[in-house]
C-alpha cells in the first residue's frame, strides 16, 4: 500500500490538470507565461522524479512484488491480472487509470463521437475495406476490392505485422529498402502480448441486485489461492509439448485455471441503465488468455467445445461465489476468444495491448521516445496506435495518434 500511494502520488503529477503543460498554449496566449514560470519549476522538478521513478520500475511486475510481498498467494492474486512481464510503474499506476473509466452510452459512442467529428471536418470514411496492399513508392493503397486511395501521407493505426506484410516496396531505393527490410524483420519477428477471454452474459436480473453486490468495474478473485504455476510452468509445458499432452490433461488444467483466476467484471448498465433493458442487465466476465494454447486447440479440432467448457466453467465459478442466482437467471451467452479478436479486428496473436513484455519488444518504449514512435523507415507513412509504442494502453494510444497527426500537418 506505501508503494501505491507513492505511484498514485507520480500519476497525478503526470496526469492531473494541475500539470501546467496541459494548460501551455492557453497561459502562453494570455501573456501569462512569466508569472506562471514558478509554478512551471516546480512542476518540472517532481515531473524529473517522476520520470527517475519510471526508470526504476521498468522491471516486470512479478520480479518487483516478489521483493515486497512474501505471501505468494497474496502476490498472484495482485498480479495476476496483470499482463506477464508488465512493467511494475505501468501495472502499479493502473489502479489509479482505471478509477476514471467512463462508460456513458458504451464503449462504442467514442468511435461514433469521432466518425461524426471527421465527417463534420469534410473527411470521408470507409468501412468494410480491408486494405490488400500498400504501394509506397506510388503513395498508394488497394483494397481488397481493388480500389486505390492516393495519399500524401498515411497514419497506420492498426497492426504492424499486417502494415508489413503487405507493403510493396518495389522501386524504394537501394538504402530506403534496407532500413525498411530491417524494421520488418524486428516487427515480425515479435510476438503480441497475452490476450483474453471473454464471456457475455444477458441477465434477467434487475441491476440494483448487482449494485448492492460491487460496482459497475470490479477485479474479482473467487479463491485466496493464486494461480501459482498454474499459470506459468504448468501453462508452459503444455504449449511446448501440445502433441504429447493427452486432452484430459489440457481440460484439468483449464479447470484449475478458471477456478483459480482473476475476473475482469463490467457491467455497463451500473455506469449507465441505458445499457440494458429495464429490469434486465449484461455482464462482461473477462480474463487473461494465451494465444499459442487456444491456437493449437483450434488446430486440434476442439475449439467449440474448448468455447463451451470455459464459458461453462467462468458461469460455475461466478455461481458458487459472487454471483448464486446467476446460473437460472441467463437469457443469452456467447464469447471470445484469442481467435475471434484476432480474426475480426486483425490483431496479431489476438493481443489487445500490442508487444508482449516477456520478448524484445520492437518499437519504442521510453518515455522521451513517443515523439519518435510513431515515425516509420519510409517519410509520408506514419503509425499510432497500440502498436506504434510500449506499453500500450488507450492514453498512450491518444497520444501517438495526437503526435502523428502533427507531423502530417
Amino acid at each position: 500500500m506505501r508503494v501505491e500511494e507513492e505511484i498514485l502520488g507520480y500519476m497525478k503529477v503526470l496526469y492531473r490538470v494541475d500539470n501546467p503543460l496541459f494548460s501551455f498554449n492557453k497561459i502562453k496566449e494570455e501573456g501569462k507565461l512569466l508569472q506562471m514560470m514558478p509554478r512551471y519549476l516546480l512542476w518540472f522538478l517532481k515531473f524529473l522524479k517522476t520520470v527517475r521513478k519510471i526508470n526504476e520500475l521498468k522491471e516486470p511486475i512479478e520480479i518487483f512484488m516478489s521483493k515486497i510481498v512474501k505471501n505468494e498467494s497474496l502476490r498472484d492474486i495482485v498480479i495476476q491480472h496483470f499482463f506477464c512481464g508488465t512493467p511494475s510503474f505501468f501495472a502499479l499506476s493502473y489502479f489509479y487509470l482505471y478509477a476514471d473509466y467512463i462508460y456513458q452510452g458504451g464503449v462504442g459512442i467514442f468511435s461514433q463521437r469521432l466518425t461524426e467529428k471527421i465527417i463534420e471536418l469534410g473527411g470521408e470514411i470507409h468501412t468494410n475495406k480491408g486494405i490488400s496492399k500498400i504501394i509506397a513508392s506510388k503513395n498508394t493503397v488497394i483494397d481488397e476490392e481493388g480500389n486505390s486511395y492516393e495519399y500524401d501521407a498515411m497514419i497506420w493505426a492498426t497492426d504492424l505485422k499486417t502494415f508489413y506484410k503487405i507493403l510493396d516496396t518495389s522501386e524504394l531505393s537501394d538504402s530506403a529498402l534496407k532500413k525498411v527490410e530491417d524494421e520488418k524483420k524486428r516487427i515480425l519477428s515479435a510476438h503480441g502480448a497475452e490476450s483474453v477471454l471473454t464471456v457475455y452474459l444477458g441477465v434477467d436480473e434487475p441491476v440494483e441486485t448487482f449494485r448492492k453486490i460491487s460496482t459497475g468495474y470490479l477485479f474479482y478473485t473467487p479463491l485466496k489461492s493464486g494461480l501459482g504455476e498454474i499459470n506459468r510452468s504448468k501453462l508452459k509445458q503444455i504449449t511446448e509439448n501440445y502433441e504429447n499432452a493427452p486432452k484430459e490433461e489440457i481440460i484439468r488444467w483449464l479447470e484449475e485455471f478458471i477456478k483459480y483466476n482473476t475476473y475482469e467484471i463490467s457491467i455497463p448498465a451500473l455506469r449507465d441503465e441505458s445499457m440494458a433493458p429495464k429490469d434486465k442487465a449484461g455482464l462482461i466476465v473477462s480474463l487473461l488468455m494465451d494465444y499459442e494454447l487456444v491456437r493449437k486447440v483450434s488446430n486440434d479440432g476442439w475449439y467449440n467445445e474448448f468455447k463451451e467448457l470455459t464459458e461453462s466453467l467462468i458461469i460455475k465459478s461466478l455461481k458458487e461465489t459472487i454471483y448464486p442466482f446467476i446460473d437460472e437467471k441467463i437469457v443469452f451467452k456467447f464469447n471470445s476468444t484469442p481467435l475471434t479478436l484476432e480474426r475480426m479486428y486483425e490483431s496479431s496473436e489476438g493481443s489487445i495491448v500490442g508487444w508482449s513484455f516477456e520478448n524484445r519488444i520492437p518499437v519504442s518504449s521510453g518515455i522521451f521516445s513517443m515523439k519518435s514512435a510513431v515515425e516509420t523507415q519510409i517519410n509520408n507513412i506514419y503509425k499510432a496506435g497500440k502498436w506504434a509504442y510500449a506499453p500500450d494502453g488507450v492514453p498512450t494510444a491518444i497520444i501517438t495518434g495526437k503526435l502523428a497527426a502533427d507531423e502530417v500537418k
